[in-house]
C-alpha cells in the first residue's frame, strides 16, 4: 500500500537572503510562503544593517513556518525592485530616511536580528 519513497506532507517555500559584503546569505531555518518570506525580508532588512534582500524557492518538500508582520497589511512599502536573472532583488531606498531603527544604528547583521526574532516568536507562540 503505502511505499518508503512517499512525499509525506509539506509544500515548497521560499528562503530569504541578505546582501553580505557583495555575497549573498541565507537567514532564515525553515522555509517560508511567499508572503511569509516577503514579510520576514522586509523586516530584516527594516531592522538591520542589510539594505536589501531577495527570495529564493526552496526546492525541498517540507512544513513551512509562519512568520506575520503588521508591514504588510498597513502596505508599507520602502523598497525599489530590480531583476537579477531568476530573482526580483528588493532594495531599500536611500537617502535620509535608510537608517531609522535602533538595529540600523547599531550596525546589527541580519543575520544577528533574524536569530533574536526568530527566538522571541518561538518564546511568544508565534505572534511577535
Amino acid at each position: 500500500m503505502f511505499s518508503s519513497k512517499s512525499k509525506g506532507f509539506g509544500r515548497k517555500g521560499f528562503d530569504v537572503e541578505v546582501r553580505k559584503k557583495g555575497k549573498w546569505e541565507k537567514i532564515n531555518k525553515k522555509p517560508f510562503n511567499k508572503r511569509a518570506a516577503n514579510d520576514f525580508g522586509f523586516d530584516a532588512v527594516d531592522n538591520s544593517a542589510a539594505a536589501s534582500y531577495r527570495l529564493k524557492a526552496n526546492p525541498k518538500e517540507q512544513k513551512l513556518a509562519n512568520y506575520f508582520s503588521l508591514n504588510s497589511i498597513m502596505g508599507k512599502s520602502k523598497f525599489r525592485k530590480k531583476k537579477e536573472g531568476d530573482f526580483i532583488i528588493h532594495i531599500e531606498k536611500r537617502g535620509k530616511g535608510r537608517i531609522d531603527t535602533p538595529g540600523e544604528v547599531a550596525g546589527i547583521s541580519a543575520k544577528g536580528w533574524a536569530s533574536q526574532r526568530l527566538k522571541k516568536m518561538k518564546s511568544f507562540g508565534g505572534f511577535i
